[in-house]
């Protein structure tokens, strides 16, 4: 897949350092042991393990199940994993991250768990539809006006202003970290630019 990323000076990525970010323009490429994460610290009483060096993914155009809509004073996309290559990498990075989970639980809040506590109450990126349609949520950075914080271009690769429903797009997603709540962990995805 030719290169689409447009980073200037890191926008809508953590690390405002682009040569620290690992960008992979085929996501067949993404090589699993790259997911390090530091310690987690405490946030509004949820603990978060931000990645040690940021990993951006950029998707196959992908069916889009719905876009942009608020939950839980978020702003969040759904977007179609029936890509088979791509569907497999999420399944496998969710794999790496309940194990780097285990590994580490010890280490990090001087508790064992076991791995089946993990599996029930790890909440995994690929999700489905009661039609059985599987997904994953994106979380779309925002304005404090709640206007949309991403770079969108358009498919001759000009930047534009859309905030209309959309149905396929390409999207540079990158991984926020591990989320480490009382009853449930996950992965936390962003939105950093779409194609549509």
């Amino acid at each position: 897949m030719e290169q689409e990323i447009h980073l200037e000076n890191g926008k809508n990525v953590d690390n405002e350092n682009v040569d620290d970010i690992t960008i992979i323009t085929d996501y067949k490429d993404f090589d699993l042991t790259n997911l390090e994460f530091e310690d987690p610290v405490l946030e509004n009483q949820v603990y978060y393990c931000k990645i040690k060096k940021p990993i951006l993914i950029q998707t196959p155009f992908v069916d889009v199940m719905k876009s942009f809509y608020k939950c839980k004073n978020k702003l969040l996309m759904n977007i179609s994993l029936r890509n088979k290559e791509f569907s497999d990498l999420i399944l496998e990075i969710d794999k790496r991250i309940i194990s780097i989970i285990q590994l580490q639980f010890m280490k990090w809040f001087q508790k064992r768990i076991t791995f089946e506590s993990i599996l029930e109450t790890f909440l995994p990126t690929k999700l489905y539809t009661t039609d059985i349609e599987s997904f994953m949520i994106l979380t779309v950075p925002t304005l404090e006006n709640d206007k949309i914080n991403i770079d969108i271009y358009d498919k001759n690769g000009n930047l534009i202003e859309n905030t209309q429903e959309f149905k396929k797009c390409c999207c540079i997603i990158e991984c926020n970290g591990i989320y480490l709540e009382k009853n449930k962990f996950y992965l936390n995805w962003k939105l950093v630019q779409l194609k549509i």
